[in-house]
């Protein structure tokens, strides 16, 4: 096991922090929730954003045979 994966945190423990960050940022006073949505947006996604939103690479094989069609990679839901 490498020291990075012994010092970085998991995806999970990332998420967790993320989570109760929003939360306490919420229950401020001074705080909508659209402005605790724009913190994780922002700022939290940076830190897990290369472990959650991955590209297998894999297309299906209608895509892949049609020579006229156009592969591009968009934003899942």
């Amino acid at each position: 096991m490498s020291t990075k994966a012994l010092t970085t945190p998991s995806l999970h423990e990332e998420l967790l922090s993320a989570y109760d960050e929003i939360i306490w940022l919420a229950k401020r006073p001074t705080v909508t929730p659209s402005m605790a949505r724009a913190w994780y947006t922002h700022i939290v996604a940076e830190r897990v954003k290369r472990r959650i939103r991955q590209f297998s690479g894999k297309v299906s094989l209608k895509a892949a045979s049609d020579p006229s069609a156009t592969l591009r990679l968009e934003h899942y839901s």
